[in-house]
Parts: C-alpha cells; sequence; structure tokens
C-alpha cells in the first residue's frame, strides 16, 4: 500500500514538472507570417518602433552618457512604455552630470510621482523650483504630493503661501480644500473648494468636494445638490461613452505608435547634430540612414498613417542641407504623403507651404 502511494506521488511530481518545463521554458522566436493571429498592423508597427528605439538609445547613451536631451528623451520614450524605474535610473545617470537641470529634476519629480514615491518627488520638485523659482506651477505638484503622503499641513501652508503671495488658480484652491478637508476644517474646505468652482465651474471632482465637505458640515441639501451635479456629469459621461461620442482608447496601440514615432525623430536629430559636433560625420550620417530605414519599414507596416509621415518630415526638416542628399526634397515628399491621407490638416499644409517657399529662394 506504502510503495503503491509513494509511487502514485512519484507519477504526480513527474507530471507537475514536465508541465512545469512546458510553461516555463524560453518562447522559440515566432514567423509572424505564419501566425493565424497576428494582432493589427498599428499593434506591430508600434512593436517593431519600440523595439528599434530601444536598440538605438542603448546605443546613443553609451556614445552620449552625459547629454541632457538624449537622456531626456530616453526616460521619455520608458516612461511611455510604463518603465519608470528605467526612466528614473536613466535620469538618476544624467543628474550626475547636470546637478543645475530644471528639466531633469522636474521629469524626475514627475516619475516619481507616477511610481506612487511621493517623498522623493517632493524632494525633486523642490530641488526644481530652487533652480526657478518662477515655475510657480510646481507649488501645486509638491502640495499635490505632500497631500498623498499625509502631510496635510505643510500642503496647506504651502498653497496658502502660493495663493496669497504667487498667483491664485483653481488647482490651488481646490487642492486647498482637498488638504483642510482631511484636516477635517471643514469650513475653510467649503470656501477652498468654492473659489476652486470659480475658476473651474465644469470641474465635477469640486462638485464632489462640496458634496462631501456639506455632508460634515450637516447640510443634507446642499450636499444632495452638488452630490446630484457630480452624479449627472459622470451619467453623462457614460453615456457619451456608450454612445460612441466620447473616444475611448482600449487599445493603445496608436498613442504608442504615434508617440515613439516623435521621439525617434526628435532622438535622431539630436544624436545627429552631437555627432557633427564632435567631428564624426561618417556616424551622423549612419545614425540618419538607420532612423530613415525605422520610418521606412513602420510606414510600410502601417501604410495610411499620417503622424509617422511627418515625424519623417519634421527629423529632414531639422538637420536640413548638412546631412548627404536633398533633405528638403525628401521633407516635401513626406509631407506630401501625410497630407494625402490627413487632406483636412491646416498645419500640414502650411508646413509644406514654408518649405516650397524656402526651396524657391
Amino acid at each position: 500500500m506504502k510503495k503503491s502511494f509513494f509511487i502514485l506521488v512519484l507519477m504526480l511530481a513527474a507530471v507537475i514538472l514536465c508541465t512545469a518545463i512546458i510553461i516555463f521554458r524560453p518562447a522559440k522566436p515566432l514567423d509572424n507570417s505564419s501566425l493565424p493571429f497576428e494582432g493589427t498592423a498599428q499593434q506591430q508597427a508600434a512593436g517593431f518602433l519600440q523595439e528599434q528605439l530601444s536598440e538605438t538609445i542603448e546605443q546613443l547613451l553609451k556614445d552620449f552618457p552625459g547629454d541632457e536631451e538624449i537622456t531626456q528623451l530616453a526616460a521619455r520614450f520608458h516612461n511611455q512604455l510604463n518603465r519608470p524605474y528605467k526612466a528614473m535610473a536613466l535620469l538618476e545617470q544624467g543628474l550626475k552630470y547636470h546637478p543645475k537641470s530644471f528639466n531633469l529634476c522636474n521629469m524626475m519629480g514627475d516619475t516619481a510621482f507616477k511610481k506612487g514615491e511621493y517623498d522623493k518627488a517632493v524632494t525633486y520638485w523642490t530641488r526644481a523650483l530652487k533652480i526657478t523659482p518662477r515655475e510657480i506651477k510646481l507649488h501645486e505638484k509638491i502640495a499635490d504630493a505632500l497631500i498623498l503622503s499625509g502631510e496635510y499641513n505643510e500642503a496647506a501652508t504651502r498653497l496658502e503661501v502660493k495663493i496669497k503671495l504667487l498667483s491664485p488658480s483653481g488647482r490651488s484652491y481646490y487642492l486647498l480644500g482637498q488638504a483642510y478637508f482631511q484636516l477635517k476644517e471643514y469650513e475653510k474646505a467649503k470656501q477652498s473648494y468654492q473659489k476652486a468652482k470659480e475658476f473651474n465651474p465644469e470641474n465635477i471632482k469640486i462638485d464632489l468636494g462640496l458634496g462631501r465637505v456639506y455632508v460634515r458640515l450637516k447640510k443634507p441639501e446642499k450636499a444632495k445638490y452638488f452630490m446630484d451635479l457630480y452624479r449627472a456629469h459622470k451619467d453623462d459621461e457614460i453615456h457619451q461613452a456608450q454612445t460612441g461620442k466620447a473616444t475611448i482608447f482600449f487599445d493603445t496601440s496608436l498613442v504608442d505608435l504615434n508617440a515613439s514615432s516623435q521621439t525617434l525623430s526628435k532622438l535622431c536629430v539630436e544624436a545627429y547634430r552631437r555627432y557633427e559636433s564632435e567631428k564624426k560625420p561618417n556616424a551622423a550620417s549612419q545614425i540618419l540612414r538607420k532612423c530613415e530605414d525605422i520610418f521606412q519599414k513602420t510606414i510600410e507596416i502601417v501604410p495610411k498613417n499620417s503622424n509617422l509621415c511627418h515625424d519623417l518630415a519634421f527629423l529632414y526638416i531639422a538637420i536640413g542641407s548638412k546631412a548627404d542628399g536633398d533633405n528638403v526634397a525628401k521633407a516635401v515628399a513626406a509631407l506630401q504623403r501625410a497630407i494625402e491621407l490627413n487632406p483636412e490638416s491646416s498645419y500640414y499644409k502650411e508646413l509644406l507651404d514654408g518649405l516650397k517657399n524656402k526651396e524657391k529662394k
């Protein structure tokens, strides 16, 4: 009996082990052409572009580890792909080269906030504010992080100073209302929300705040009025979504594709200029050709995306005639294609007219 039980246990363990090997073994690379369900062309294009961008960024950071613009573009790219830890690591490295960079400190605050590290966000935004005191909106960012980390008194004090000495705003008053609500100073919270509503009468979050504070102040009629306002707006949003009048992106591939396209274009321009400034014309030409190739291959996957054509044109325009070939002519061709795909865009047409006038001169 014991022997049979032992054999049964061994057989069961073998089955579990085989199953684990099948599940966790490295996936074999797949040939997309053989897949019955490949996903949309848009998703494929976004994936291809992101993969190429990752490789390009890695190489450029090796060549220019201290370049502030390349670091920012790389961090922005990783944030777009929801990789805040990777973005933060790049920004921290960049800050070693540029300890007084407002942009890096501000982006680090944004990234820390996104990660839920509110204390770090406060630290980096405070540092950015010391570098550039005129950026008064940072007071609101700092106050928001302080509220989320439970530092309500400090947030309220900062907002009161900002409103009195710098400039009042709807967001400042709304955040002040949030801080006073948490401090159970409901009369002050009510006054702050009312001021916020004067700036932003359509903001339903303010209606929710007023509804909640009137409940605490034991004024049920006013509480019901503002809660009804809040619910009515929420119901309207749901109705618009159900009837198709509101745009809701369940598939984010188009957003990812357009963001990555813009990043690639800017990254290529910055890298080209850096190689040129270091007297490396061959490297400059190589990065241009590489980015051109990435754009062309992405356009082959999604030939009807006008943003790709525009971003390719931007690349040529920004580099200008310094590079090999007639980049103005290439920009004109890319913009003409963008207009064919999106004939309603007055921006594309104005850009094209400006280029043609430049060619005539």
